[in-house]
């Protein structure tokens, strides 16, 4: 580790927050851990320094739902000097010192008590009290490496000393037996990511553990982590002249709403959610060349990575235009909004890093104007295990969805194969990576995200009280007479035996996203 501390660049910090007193910044992250149920009325504490070196914490006791500015103590860091502020600093200050002191490309340090990995640290067994991180390839990304430490008396110096510890030894996240967890960064948008991404992945977890039957966990391989987290050289921001047509400004507004209604409902998290729709292609041209000799084009905004999605904003939303070169190559050039001209992408958003797939999808699938890509915790115990999914449990879900299949995480990273599975099953679990909607609109593919999500919840609480009465194929045959316009020709789906048995759902019939409803 560096002997000295990481100075923070005005892109470390998120959004407004480098331009608030740190007290400030303290008081608003500490609503939004409770505002989100992470935390309880009297758990958690924050902290930060600034550029300056002083040591800034969340007050002992109150009210976390509402930290008043002026009740967060402060001093220079690690100092004899006495606290500043009207209240007295948390009684997990030392923990967040010693932190500080063995790791220096920290600034930022959460603590709190989320439900999920509260759940893991009180686990019997030792082997069971941290989430695997490999079950979920975002959270392999976003998270970094989990460490745990026994139990000591809160407050105390020796669990200071055990937390330091752990993070000295390498540790992003540390999970405390019978507490709590902590999770740093250089900034408290990246400590809060972690956080998030973690617990979302312990909930899916324990989602998926609580099943019956059991069915075993699948994680990945590192070497398939390794592969799928590609060279982000073809995928980065580029400089290219171009006009920002009416078309694009409405549908970067469109599609904002749906990543915040998806946030809201808890389908996607402060890190997870790869979300795009596609704009009219018009004159927009690729690169200085203009686009000749280009075949097949597309045009589309896409979520960025590493970026809040609680605070996302209409100009972090990533342009993209992909063509064909033919032979199988590829073209793609992308930039953040603007008002037009020469956009210089120097220090910008790279767009998600499943850019490739929502580009071949839109290439090979003229039809499909919305594609999204979430990880909510119910759908993803279906990504992580060998249990099956059915959509087949109600006329709603059976109309909306059509069978569900699942592509292996190898498969799910070829995004040709991706847009050729999408065209025949509008929605499609993928192992280790979430579940993929798209639609003809951003209504029927957020529609389908939701009630692929909402099913799979269904199902889990439904195994709980014994075994599950499907659909029967008749009945599904009467449905799709009724509201799908005939038999449609069947699509493989996990189904509730190996092969399943959902007969198919290839285009929907009905205006709007709707059902039988």
């Amino acid at each position: 580790m560096s002997t000295e501390r990481k100075k923070r660049r005005v892109t470390d910090f998120a959004y407004e927050d480098e331009w608030k007193p740190p007290a400030q910044v303290l008081s608003d992250w500490m609503t939004r851990v409770y505002r989100h149920r992470l935390t309880t009325t009297s758990g958690g504490n924050l902290s930060m320094l600034d550029d300056d070196g002083i040591f800034y914490v969340t007050p002992k006791g109150g009210d976390k739902a509402f930290v008043d500015p002026q009740d967060v103590a402060y001093r220079p860091l690690n100092s004899n000097v006495p606290f500043k502020g009207r209240c007295p600093p948390s009684t997990e200050f030392p923990v967040h010192e010693a932190v500080y002191a063995a790791r220096k490309d920290v600034n930022a340090i959460l603590h709190a008590h989320s439900q999920s990995l509260v759940a893991f640290s009180i686990a019997e067994d030792t082997q069971d009290r941290t989430p695997n991180t490999l079950l979920l390839a975002e959270s392999a990304w976003s998270v970094g490496t989990v460490g745990l430490v026994p139990y000591f008396l809160p407050g105390s110096q020796k669990l200071a000393d055990a937390v330091a510890e752990s993070f000295r030894q390498g540790a992003d996240c540390v999970i405390l037996q019978n507490h709590g967890v902590f999770c740093t960064g250089v900034s408290l948008d990246e400590a809060y990511m972690r956080f998030t991404s973690l617990e979302s992945l312990a909930a899916a977890t324990i989602q998926a553990s609580a099943m019956v039957p059991p069915y075993s966990l699948c994680p990945l391989r590192k070497e398939d982590l390794v592969k799928a987290d590609r060279p982000r050289e073809a995928t980065s921001p580029v400089e290219f002249q171009r006009n920002v047509s009416m078309e694009e400004k409405q549908t970067r507004t469109d599609l904002l709403k749906f990543i915040k209604r998806a946030y809201q409902q808890g389908l996607i998290s402060s890190t997870s959610g790869s979300f795009s729709a596609r704009v009219p292609f018009s004159n927009q041209t690729l690169g200085e060349g203009g686009g000749s000799g280009f075949t097949n084009p597309c045009a589309f905004v896409i979520t960025p990575t590493g970026m809040d999605r609680h605070r996302l904003e209409l100009s972090d939303l990533v342009f993209v235009e992909s063509c064909d070169f033919g032979e199988g190559e590829t073209e793609m050039s992308a930039s953040v909004g603007g008002d037009g001209g020469f956009v210089k992408s120097a220090g910008m958003h790279s767009p998600s890093r499943a850019v490739g797939t929502h580009a071949a999808i839109y290439r090979q699938n003229p039809n499909v104007s919305a594609v999204m890509l979430a990880q909510p915790p119910a759908a993803v115990a279906f990504c992580i295990t060998d249990a099956p999914f059915v959509s087949a449990g109600i006329p709603e879900s059976f109309i909306v969805l059509g069978p569900v299949p699942v592509l292996q995480f190898e498969d799910a990273m070829r995004g040709g194969l991706v847009a050729e599975t999408v065209k025949s099953a509008p929605v499609v679990l993928m192992r280790n990576s979430g579940v993929l909607a798209v639609g003809e609109s951003l209504l029927k593919a957020f529609d389908r995200l939701e009630v692929c999500d909402a099913m799979a919840r269904v199902q889990i609480l439904a195994r709980r009280r014994g075994a599950i009465r499907y659909l029967t194929d008749e009945e599904r045959e009467e449905i799709e007479e009724k509201f799908l316009g005939g038999k449609k020709e069947k699509a493989k789906e996990t189904g509730e035996s190996k092969n399943g048995s959902a007969s198919g759902h290839l285009k929907e019939k009905m205006e709007g996203p709707g059902c039988c409803c």
